[in-house]
């Protein structure tokens, strides 16, 4: 849609130019400030002609400015996008920005109910080296999918990722799928002694669970 939409734009701004173009090299500007002695004289031959071509290029040179302008914001994401970092973020956020010197990836994010959330993320190069995925996490921004222990709950969970919590144990983060209604943000502390355990980390109704 943005490729169409943008075609539109580029071909406006072509006609118009042209058109701008043709009409200022038959009647140029300096006509236009005789009209008003022109009207004085109804008679004389070529008077609406010369209005009309006055409105004309109004018209044309408006269309241009809006033309413009249409290019330039609605696709100022899309013109900035290869400065972006790769991940699963950029089908659902936009107006996103990336500070290669800080770190700092920004923009808006749509949630669940489907409302835009600015949001910011840092460490966006260290997801990068460990093969997480950046990605839109209820409107927020997340590193996901890094270093994930195994269990039956990657079927039905998503935008997973693993914190250290303060007993020097790792906690797991997911949006699970319950039974009925919309994803539930759960945790389950010390994921990693539930997987090593040998016993499964499952989703329950939309709640992690170490079974």
């Amino acid at each position: 849609m943005h490729e169409s939409t943008q075609f539109t734009s580029l071909c406006l701004i072509s006609f118009a130019y042209r058109n701008t173009q043709e009409t200022l090299r038959k009647y140029p500007l300096k006509n236009f400030f005789i009209i008003d002695s022109i009207e004085k004289n109804k008679k004389r031959k070529g008077v609406k002609n010369m209005l009309f071509k006055k409105k004309l290029l109004v018209v044309s040179m408006s269309v241009l400015l809006c033309a413009a302008l249409i290019y330039v914001f609605v696709f100022q994401e899309t013109l900035s996008a290869g400065n972006l970092p790769s991940g699963s973020y950029q089908k659902t956020c936009r107006m996103m920005s990336y500070n290669e010197a800080n770190d700092l990836l920004g923009g808006q994010c749509k949630d669940m109910n489907g409302n835009w959330k600015t949001t910011t993320m840092t460490g966006v190069k260290n997801c990068q080296y460990v093969n997480g995925d950046i990605s839109n996490c209820n409107g927020e921004l997340k590193c996901t999918g890094a270093g994930l222990p195994g269990g039956s709950y990657k079927k039905s969970c998503w935008c997973c990722y693993v914190t250290m919590t303060s007993g020097s144990k790792y906690r797991l983060t997911c949006y699970c799928n319950p039974k009925k209604g919309k994803a539930k943000l759960t945790s389950l502390e010390d994921a990693f002694g539930c997987y090593y355990a040998n016993r499964d980390i499952a989703n329950i109704d939309g709640t992690l669970k170490c079974q």
